[in-house]
Parts: C-alpha cells; sequence; structure tokens
C-alpha cells in the first residue's frame, strides 16, 4: 500500500501539463501493445490500437487549459 501512496503523492505533485503529456503516452503504448498482444494465428486485430493511439497522441500534442 506504501508503493500505491507514493506514486499517488508523485503524480498529485506534477504540474498538469505533464500528468497530460504522462497520461497520453500511457494510452498510445496500450494500444500498441494491444495491437501486438492480439495476434492470432499470424494476424493482429487492432481495433483497440485504431482508436487509442489517436487519442494518445492527441492527449499529447494537445495545449493543456
Amino acid at each position: 500500500m506504501n508503493i500505491h501512496r507514493n506514486i499517488s503523492r508523485l503524480i498529485n505533485s506534477m504540474p498538469e501539463i505533464v500528468k497530460q503529456k504522462l497520461y497520453g503516452i500511457v494510452i498510445t503504448a496500450l494500444g500498441i501493445l494491444s495491437a501486438i498482444a492480439s495476434e492470432e494465428h499470424g494476424c493482429y486485430d487492432i481495433t483497440v490500437a485504431i482508436l487509442l493511439v489517436p487519442i494518445g497522441l492527441l492527449i499529447v500534442f494537445s495545449k493543456y487549459e
């Protein structure tokens, strides 16, 4: 539980713009990993990646207001 508390404290101490960029990178990485992990019989299911990668990139490159 101490690790969870430390991570929460670290995230809460970050400026909002850094949090936004970090969340965007995580969402983009999850989209890419979901496409790689969904290989079945040599074919990839990229349905989730089609949604997550553009949303993640939008979050990374948009300005926080």
